[in-house]
């Protein structure tokens, strides 16, 4: 029964990557575009994201519940030393959802005001995905100081580092690339594909030419990820399947169909979480200074684990038929 605990965890966490993330790399891609564009990525980022933006923190909510339940010793460090950078997030995710929907169906939709929305909803959307990177950074840096006693080191020094600011830099990049990769789909014009598929093809480049560089500033600031990367032959297995992903990705780019590109985009950022995930095993949380925690020396007691694994079991037969309905409904044509 652990073993579904932790299956729904991690597919709960890739979920909320690629559909989220995609989410707040439509916001950042507005960043990065001409007043021109900008409309063109609203108009399409209304149509694809408007019946699921608020249903894929959902999948946020679901890893957090189970942390909780499952894995409470886990979820009070987690809460404790990154509080800061979670509240943010979760400040970050607040404004974005009100902006989003605010710019849409404002009744008076006057020029200062949507200039207001949009500001709000493209400054959000970079500033959560780089926090959501910076949160993942600090799990596995190896940087959480267990025998902290000061504010500062407990509450800040472990998450305000090169490396995890590197990582909050790779989130912000994935976010975009995922993005740009769904419009492809969602786009009618050919001169919108051509536009959306540009945009993804050089973002994707960058992922792996930042993550080699945010590896580098890891181990110039002894964060030792890139050597226990190279001594495992799992991790290095993950990394180059989510090479072959990308090189597949480059293959089907120029199709301009709506599904393989997607799967091959999914396929290489989840290959890319599972090299990092391997790397820390069975740890989740990395400390500096002693063993880190792991599902398995900090799960909760049997009956709590075997119940919460049907809850989940059962939950999903409704959740995710849900889900491709609500997606099918809202995206049919007229």
């Amino acid at each position: 029964m652990l073993e579904i605990v932790i299956i729904f965890f991690w597919i709960s966490i890739l979920l909320y990557i690629l559909l989220g993330g995609a989410d707040f790399g439509a916001g950042i891609l507005e960043i990065f575009s001409s007043q021109q564009n900008k409309i063109r990525i609203r108009t399409l980022t209304y149509h694809t994201i408007g019946p699921v933006w608020e249903a894929n923190h959902m999948w946020l909510i679901i890893a957090i519940v189970i942390l909780f339940v499952a894995f409470p010793d886990i979820y009070a460090t987690f809460s404790t030393y990154l509080h800061i950078p979670v509240l943010l997030m979760l400040i970050g995710i607040i404004a974005r959802g009100t902006a989003f929907i605010f710019r849409h169906y404002d009744a008076y939709q006057d020029g200062t005001s949507q200039k207001l929305y949009n500001f709000i909803f493209m400054a959000s959307s970079l500033f959560t995905a780089f926090i959501l990177g910076i949160i993942g950074g600090a799990l596995i840096s190896h940087n959480i100081p267990a025998t902290a006693t000061h504010f500062l080191d407990i509450y800040v020094l472990s998450w305000v580092t090169p490396f995890t600011l590197a990582t909050g830099v790779l989130s912000t990049i994935i976010c975009v690339f995922l993005a740009a990769t769904y419009l492809i789909g969602e786009s009618n014009k050919a001169e919108d594909k051509d536009y959306f598929r540009k945009k993804s093809f050089r973002f994707s480049i960058v992922i792996f030419a930042w993550g080699g560089i945010a590896l580098l500033i890891g181990k110039i600031t002894d964060v030792p990820l890139l050597n226990m990367m190279l001594k495992s032959k799992w991790s290095l297995s993950c990394f180059i399947l989510s090479g072959i992903s990308l090189m597949y990705y480059w293959r089907i780019i120029r199709s301009g169909e709506k599904w393989r590109p997607r799967i091959a985009a999914g396929a290489v950022i989840m290959w890319i979480m599972a090299t990092a995930g391997v790397v820390i095993h069975p740890e989740i949380i990395t400390f500096k200074d002693q063993a880190g925690l792991s599902f398995y020396n900090s799960a909760a007691g049997t009956l709590t684990i075997r119940y919460l694994a049907w809850a989940l079991l059962i939950g999903g037969i409704f959740i995710i038929p849900g889900v491709i309905h609500l997606i099918v409904s809202f995206q049919a044509k007229e």
